[in-house]
Formats: structure tokens, sequence, C-alpha cells
């Protein structure tokens, strides 16, 4: 592990399970963990904000 990274918010056991419960409750996608820039047929897009 980097040392930047220990503690980092994405390996705490909240952030992930926001992440679960987002994917599978709250909007109903039957998953989580994905990339908001993944393209479904296949690759990644950059993010516009």
């Amino acid at each position: 592990m980097l040392p930047f990274a220990a503690g980092a918010f994405g390996s705490h056991h909240r952030y992930v399970r926001g992440q679960i419960d987002h994917g599978l409750n709250e909007a109903g996608y039957g998953y989580w963990g994905f990339s908001p820039a993944d393209i479904p047929d296949g690759g990644y897009q950059r993010v516009r904000r």
C-alpha cells in the first residue's frame, strides 16, 4: 500500500458500506462499486461536471 493511501476514505468501511447501500438499495442498480465513467458497451469516458 502506498504511504499516502493508509487510512484513505476509499478503504474506510463506512465509505464502502455507503457504496453498497447506494448501488443495491437507493438506486436499485442490483450491483455496486462501478465507475461513473464506465461505458456499458466497454471502455471508459471522461466524466464532465
